[in-house]
C-alpha cells in the first residue's frame, strides 16, 4: 500500500514538473518564433515584404498542421509493433517506443507547443500583412483584417482536419518516421 502511494506521488511530481517544463518551453518557442516573424516582417511596407509575409504565413500554417498531425498520431499509435521491431534491432524502433511511452507529453509538445505557437504567430503575420495592404481607411482595415483572419482560420482548420484523418489512419507509420528521424541524432554504440 505504501509502495503504491509512493509511486502515485512520484508520478504526480513528474506530471507537475512536466507541466512547468511545458510552460517554459512554450514561452521559449513562442518568443523565438515571434521574434523571428517580427524580424522578417517589420521592414518597410513593400510588395516584396508582403509576398515574403504571405510565404511565411503559409510555412507557419503548414508547420502547425504537420505538428498537429504528428501529435494525433502519437496519441493513437500502437506500441506493440515497435516492440517486435526493437527486438529485431530495426533502426528507429527504440526511439519510437520511447515517444509512445510518453505519448501524452510528445503529443502535447507537437500539438500544443509547436502547433499552437505557430497558430499564434500566423495571427501576427496576418496582422502584419493587413497593415502592409491597408494604407488608409478604417473600414478597409476591418474588412481586410476580417478576411485575413477567416482565411488563416479556414486554412488551418482544413489542414488540421485532413492531418487528423491521416494521422489516425496511418498513426504507426507517422510515429515510426519520427522515431527513425530521431534515431539519426543518436550516437551509435
Amino acid at each position: 500500500m505504501e509502495k503504491d502511494n509512493k509511486k502515485n506521488n512520484q508520478k504526480k511530481n513528474s506530471n507537475i514538473r512536466w507541466w512547468i517544463q511545458i510552460f517554459f518551453i512554450t514561452l521559449l518557442v513562442s518568443f523565438s518564433l515571434g521574434v523571428l516573424s517580427e524580424l522578417l516582417l517589420s521592414s518597410t511596407k513593400s510588395a516584396l515584404i508582403t509576398i515574403l509575409s504571405i510565404l511565411a504565413l503559409v510555412v507557419f500554417i503548414l508547420i502547425a498542421v504537420f505538428c498537429d498531425m504528428i501529435g494525433v498520431a502519437m496519441a493513437s499509435a500502437d506500441i506493440s509493433p515497435f516492440m517486435a521491431m526493437a527486438s529485431k534491432k530495426i533502426r528507429g524502433s527504440k526511439e519510437t517506443i520511447k515517444l509512445l511511452k510518453n505519448a501524452d507529453r510528445t503529443s502535447s509538445f507537437f500539438c500544443d507547443i509547436v502547433g499552437d505557437a505557430c497558430g499564434i504567430i500566423c495571427g501576427s503575420i496576418g496582422a502584419s500583412i493587413v497593415a502592409s495592404i491597408v494604407i488608409n481607411g478604417q473600414i478597409w482595415q476591418i474588412i481586410v483584417g476580417s478576411v485575413m483572419s477567416a482565411i488563416i482560420a479556414g486554412a488551418t482548420v482544413l489542414g488540421k482536419a485532413i492531418g487528423k484523418s491521416i494521422a489516425i489512419k496511418d498513426a504507426n507509420k507517422i510515429v515510426f518516421r519520427v522515431g527513425k528521424f530521431l534515431s539519426f541524432f543518436k550516437k551509435n554504440k
